[in-house]
């Protein structure tokens, strides 16, 4: 495997744990709020992340989550093609 492509799936894979990391804090906050306790219940939480899956408020975020996802991915079909 080539190392620039092990360093830039590595980046990638940061990229993305960061992304996700901010979006579901959102969609914590949101039960928070909803909730108005601290430590949301589990009805609380499941409607706050059932809402950022379809709510147009968070598409932009979901959208680059994807993307990335996507990125990554194709990352490491890459390092297998290119590892045989």
């Amino acid at each position: 495997m080539d190392v620039a492509i092990v360093v830039a799936m590595g980046l990638i894979f940061v990229v993305w744990a960061v992304l996700l990391y901010r979006f579901l804090l959102a969609l914590q906050r949101d039960a928070q709020a909803a909730s108005g306790r601290s430590l949301p219940d589990p009805g609380s939480a499941f409607s706050a992340f059932t809402n950022g899956l379809g709510n147009p408020r968070y598409r932009r975020q979901r959208n680059i989550v994807i993307a990335v996802t996507v990125l990554l991915f194709a990352t490491i079909l890459l390092a297998r093609l290119t590892a045989a």
